[in-house]
């Protein structure tokens, strides 16, 4: 979902690769949220990545997923404990833990649950306001 400037180059790789009738490139959506519960598992294969707010949704939605562990995606899916981290560039990696989750779907339930929870706590509207005012305060406390 979405759009880019690497949108024709995605298109013509799996024109390419023969599977461009199994690929979907459904393009900016403003119904995100809903589609999701359609997800068996929410993948993210960045290579480099800035904060991810798309794994964000992902896990407010309960979707189990399998992200690769560029930029600030660490910061928001402990291995294991709210999905799943791979290396980037790793396909393999990638591909093993996507149907280890498709295999273990109960497990794979208890992951999505759990970053769910993980969402709520600390990365709700309330809880980033909090950590910003927070941050504000620190800085005029020592004047900044």
């Amino acid at each position: 979902m979405g759009e880019g400037e690497l949108l024709p180059a995605l298109k013509e790789q799996a024109r390419a690769l023969g599977i461009a009738d199994r690929v979907l490139f459904p393009g900016f959506r403003t119904d995100v949220p809903s589609l999701l519960l359609w997800f068996d598992v929410f993948c993210f294969p960045s290579r480099q990545e800035g904060l991810g707010t798309s794994v964000l949704d992902a896990l407010a939605m309960a979707r189990p997923v399998v992200a690769t562990a560029a930029g600030g995606i660490p910061e928001m899916i402990r291995g294991g404990e709210h999905g799943l981290l791979v290396a980037p560039a790793d396909p393999r990696a990638l591909a093993d833990s996507l149907l280890w989750m498709l295999d273990h779907r109960e497990q794979a339930a208890a992951l999505g649950a759990a970053g769910k929870r993980r969402v709520e706590q600390e990365f709700s509207v309330e809880h980033t306001v909090a950590g910003t005012l927070a941050q504000y305060e620190e800085l005029l406390a020592r004047g900044g």
